[in-house]
């Protein structure tokens, strides 16, 4: 797959007229799951605030894909999708919602810890 990625940036860059020794190759991304349980009968008010959050999630530097998916099945659980450029910003990102104490908000939420999961991309 990085070899696909790289031979189509030369490709692009060599038909742009770029000088090749300026075309580095791509990153892979960081792809995450959130999983929340959230107690009974508290998702839509939870859901609000996340949704309300989320739109400085996608506008931080290195997020590429934030989802909030709502189980159809089970009312108490929720999972983020989200798609960062680094694990640096990824990092950097968990820092300023430390530093602005987000965490506190969520705590009332919460029925028991979350469960995330790193993955890097195998197929497109």
């Amino acid at each position: 797959m990085l070899i696909t990625i790289l031979r189509r940036t030369l490709l692009v860059a060599w038909l742009v007229g770029l000088p090749l020794s300026l075309v580095r190759a791509a990153e892979p991304s960081l792809y995450l799951t959130i999983e929340i349980q959230v107690k009974p009968g508290m998702r839509a008010d939870f859901l609000e605030l996340m949704n309300e959050a989320a739109v400085d999630t996608r506008a931080f530097e290195g997020c590429q894909h934030f989802a909030i998916l709502a189980d159809n099945e089970d009312p108490t659980r929720v999972v983020f999708y989200e798609v960062w450029k680094s694990k640096e910003s990824l990092a950097a990102y968990r820092a300023w919602r430390d530093e602005t104490k987000f965490g506190e908000k969520l705590g009332p939420f919460l029925a028991g810890p979350p469960t995330s999961h790193e993955y890097t991309l195998a197929s497109d």
